[in-house]
């Protein structure tokens, strides 16, 4: 198998939840791509991703020292931790999911975690460079765990295609645009309105808040005869519709197989 999409135009959104997460979305070259891989090939990569992100084991979070962060980047980055450390916000760490990067190397980046609110809201940024045509992403993520076990994710980031993550992960996106102090006023009132918080109080129970995130998002994954939709892989993929039909159908296949 060659080396799969051209991850050139991978959309990988940060989410996680009162926890450290990415979550990665597929490319929105795959047209191109599927044409010149052949189905088994383009299925064999949507699969591995999939297979990730269906699997609840933890991810293995690590910090990192700040020089992990891309260079045109790190500006956006310290600019969020400025405007956080504002608000109260004490910092967490820089930290790289390495688990992510072994599966997606082009993906590898580092984010930086900051913690707020007595321990109820964990803000993450983020910065992806510019690849090709590939604008630069740059997202901040507050997130926090309900006591019930839900949790709510407040994001400021670009628009672009991802997957569900399922009932019990409350994801709401604004615009890129949106400053660090109108995002934080957006999720304390989700937070007044869904219900009382968990607290954390370091970057160990972060990254086991992260975990909780994985498994809950994962096992919603599974429940989900392909691992993906017919209509999640035509909208980031973005490939003619024959095409999606044969690798859904092929991952249907693959996944009766397997049970």
């Amino acid at each position: 198998m060659n080396d799969a999409f051209d991850f050139s135009g991978v959309a990988v959104v940060l989410v996680m939840a009162g926890a450290l997460l990415l979550v990665g979305g597929l490319a929105r070259a795959l047209h191109q791509r599927l044409l010149q891989m052949g189905i088994d090939q383009a299925t064999d990569t949507i699969e591995r991703l999939l297979g990730l992100l269906a699997d609840p084991a933890p991810h293995d979070l690590t910090l990192v020292d700040e020089g992990r962060h891309p260079p045109d980047a790190r500006g956006f980055i310290d600019g969020v931790t400025s405007a956080a450390r504002a608000a109260g916000f004490t910092l967490l760490g820089d930290l790289e999911d390495r688990t992510l990067g072994k599966a997606m190397p082009e993906a590898r980046t580092a984010m930086r975690g900051l913690l707020g609110d007595d321990g109820a809201i964990v803000c993450v940024a983020w910065g992806r460079p510019g690849q090709g045509n590939v604008p630069p992403v740059h997202v901040i993520e507050l997130g926090s765990e309900l006591q019930d076990g839900r949790f709510v994710e407040t994001i400021a980031a670009p628009e672009m295609p991802t997957f569900d993550v399922g009932p019990a992960i409350l994801l709401e996106r604004l615009p890129s645009s949106t400053t660090f102090a109108a995002l934080l006023e957006r999720h304390r009132a989700r937070l007044l309105e869904l219900g009382p918080t968990t607290t954390v109080s370091d970057v160990d129970g972060a990254i086991q808040g992260s975990h909780r995130r994985v498994a809950l998002a994962a096992a919603h994954r599974r429940t989900i005869p392909a691992l993906v939709t017919r209509e999640e892989l035509q909208r980031m993929a973005g490939a003619e519709p024959a095409i999606v039909d044969q690798v859904y159908a092929e991952l249907l296949k693959r996944q009766g197989r397997r049970r």
